[in-house]
C-alpha cells in the first residue's frame, strides 16, 4: 500500500516536528506540517495514476494476417513507358546570372521588426504613465531644485532627488519621491545657534540647545562647575540584574540631578558586557579590552577614556590595564590600517591614579587642539566613524565640564562626524574631549525628563554605563 519512499519522508517529517517541539520552538513546526500535507496530495495523486496505468495495461489480442500463397500470385509483364520528349542541350547566360549576382549583393537583407505586444489593460491612453523630469535638490533644510545634468562640486552635505511622473490623459499625477542620497560633506566651521534651556537645576549646571537649521542639526550641551564644592561628577554602571538601565533610571536611583550616557557595551549578551575599562567607586569593573581585530589582524590598543580623580578632578587619557592597574600615555599608539602594532609599550606608560574611569574613544581634542585620533584607537572601517547621534565629554582649562549630545538619523537633525563634534566641543573652549557611545543610546535627562530624542525616538535605550552630575544640598 505504502511505499518504501513515502515510508522514509513520513517518518523524518515526524522526527522534525517532534525536534521543534523538543527545542521549544513550536511554530517551526507549521511549515514542517504544510510540507508533508503537500507531500501526501501529491503522492496521493501518482499512486492514482499508477492504479489507473495498472488497469489500462491489459493486454490485447494479437491480430495475425497471413499472407497469400505465391501460387496465387499472378506475374504480369511490365511494358516501358513511351514518351514523345527530346531532350534538348543545357546553356548558360553568363552575363544573367552576373547581373542577377550583383542585384543579390546590393539588395539589403530585409529584417522583419517583432510587432510590439499590445497590454490590453493599458488601452486607454491616459492610464499610461510617462517621467516628465527628474530634479536634484541641493541640500536638507531648503530644497531647491536644480536641473539633473548640474555637476555638484564637493562642499554639498546632502543630495535629495525626485521625480516628477504624468499621465497622458487630462489628470496629471504628481509624484514625489524623496531620496536621501547622503552624499553627505564634512563641515570645518559649524555654526550654531545656543540658547539657555529653561530647566530646574541648581547653581552651577547650566544647559544650552543649539540648532542650525542649514545642515541640519539639534544639540544639547550642559556646562557644570566643578569648582562649586556642591557639585560632583561619578561613573555610573547599572545595578540590575540585566546590568542595563535607562539614563532616567539612573537619575531616581542615584539621585544626580543630570545623567548622560556613557561607554559602549555588548548588549546582546545577558547581562549586558561593557566594552573597556569600567571602573566605578575605586572598583574595576571590567578591565581595558587589550587588542582588537580588523580586517583579519590583531591591533593591540589603548582607546581614550574619562577619568575623576580622588580630588573630584577630571581627566582625559589614552589608558589600558596591567592586572588591576590602569597606566596612561601621553599619545596615542601609532596604529594604522594594515600597520598593526605587536603588543602594549608598558614601560612607556604612567600609572592613572582615578577613582572613576570609563573607556569609549576616540579623543576629539587634546592639549587645546583638535585631534581625532581615530586611526590609532582603531575605529576605522566601523560605524563609530560614521555620521552618527553623538555624546561628547569635556572640560576647560577653568574647570567647567562640558557634556553635549547631538540628535541623528532624523529629518531635523542629521547627526555629526567625529570631527564635526571636535569642532562643536572646542566653541565651549574644551581643552580635552572625549568621544562616548552614540547612536541610539545618545541621551542626556535632566530635571527628571529626557532632553533630546534619541535617534529620531522618545524611549530611552537601556544603558550600562553613565555620566551623572550631582549637587549636595
Amino acid at each position: 500500500m505504502f511505499n518504501t519512499e513515502f515510508i522514509f519522508i513520513s517518518l523524518t517529517l515526524f522526527i522534525l516536528i517532534m525536534a521543534t517541539i523538543w527545542m521549544r520552538v513550536p511554530k517551526a513546526s507549521i511549515p514542517l506540517g504544510l510540507i508533508y500535507m503537500i507531500f501526501m496530495l501529491s503522492d496521493r495523486k501518482t499512486m492514482e495514476v499508477h492504479q489507473d496505468l495498472a488497469v489500462n495495461d491489459e493486454p490485447k489480442p494479437v491480430v495475425v494476417q497471413t499472407l497469400p500463397d505465391k501460387k496465387d500470385l499472378v506475374s504480369t509483364p511490365v511494358e516501358p513507358l513511351k514518351t514523345t520528349l527530346k531532350p534538348k542541350p543545357l546553356t548558360f547566360d553568363s552575363d544573367r546570372i552576373e547581373k542577377d549576382i550583383l542585384n543579390v549583393k546590393q539588395q539589403p537583407k530585409r529584417i522583419e521588426k517583432p510587432k510590439p505586444v499590445e497590454n490590453p489593460a493599458l488601452k486607454n491612453d491616459s492610464d499610461i504613465l510617462k517621467i516628465k523630469d527628474i530634479k536634484i535638490c541641493k541640500g536638507i533644510y531648503k530644497r531647491t531644485p536644480v536641473g539633473a545634468d548640474v555637476v555638484f562640486t564637493n562642499n554639498v552635505d546632502s543630495l535629495y532627488c525626485y521625480t516628477r511622473i504624468q499621465n497622458t490623459g487630462a489628470k496629471i499625477l504628481l509624484a514625489a519621491c524623496i531620496v536621501a542620497c547622503r552624499t553627505v560633506i564634512k563641515k570645518e566651521t559649524i555654526q550654531m545657534n545656543w540658547t539657555e534651556f529653561d530647566l530646574d537645576l541648581p547653581r552651577g549646571i547650566l544647559v544650552y540647545q543649539g540648532s542650525n537649521k542649514e545642515i541640519p542639526l539639534k544639540a544639547w550641551a550642559a556646562k557644570i562647575d566643578l569648582s562649586d564644592d556642591d557639585i560632583s561628577v561619578r561613573v555610573l554602571s547599572s545595578t540590575d540584574i540585566d546590568r542595563k538601565e535607562s539614563l532616567l533610571q539612573f537619575l531616581e536611583l542615584t539621585g544626580a540631578r543630570l545623567v548622560m550616557n556613557g561607554g559602549y557595551f555588548n548588549a546582546d549578551k545577558n547581562p549586558a558586557q561593557h566594552v573597556g575599562l569600567l571602573k566605578t567607586r575605586g572598583t574595576l569593573e571590567e578591565p581595558a579590552s587589550p587588542s582588537v581585530f580588523r580586517d583579519t589582524e590583531r591591533y593591540f590598543i589603548s582607546r581614550g577614556a574619562f577619568g575623576v580623580k580622588h580630588d573630584g578632578s577630571v581627566d582625559i587619557a589614552w589608558c589600558s590595564t596591567y592586572n588591576d592597574s590602569i597606566f596612561e600615555w601621553q599619545s596615542p599608539l601609532n596604529n594604522r590600517p594594515g600597520f598593526p602594532l605587536d603588543s602594549l609599550p608598558f614601560h612607556s606608560a604612567d600609572h592613572w591614579n582615578v577613582r572613576d574611569a570609563v573607556h569609549a574613544g576616540p579623543v576629539l581634542i587634546s592639549d587645546g587642539e583638535i585631534n581625532v585620533t581615530t586611526e590609532d584607537e582603531v575605529f576605522f572601517n566601523t560605524p563609530v566613524a560614521g555620521i552618527q547621534p553623538r555624546s561628547a565629554i569635556g572640560y576647560t582649562k577653568d574647570n567647567n565640564l562640558i557634556l553635549m549630545i547631538v540628535d541623528g538619523r532624523q529629518p531635523e537633525s542629521r547627526g555629526v562626524y567625529l570631527e564635526e563634534l571636535a569642532v562643536m566641543m572646542k566653541q565651549f573652549n574644551c581643552d580635552e574631549a572625549l568621544n562616548l557611545d552614540g547612536g541610539g543610546s545618545s541621551a542626556m535627562v535632566a530635571d527628571s525628563r529626557l532632553l533630546n530624542r534619541p535617534a529620531g525616538r522618545t524611549l530611552q535605550r537601556e544603558v550600562m554605563s553613565a555620566i551623572g552630575i550631582f549637587y549636595r544640598n
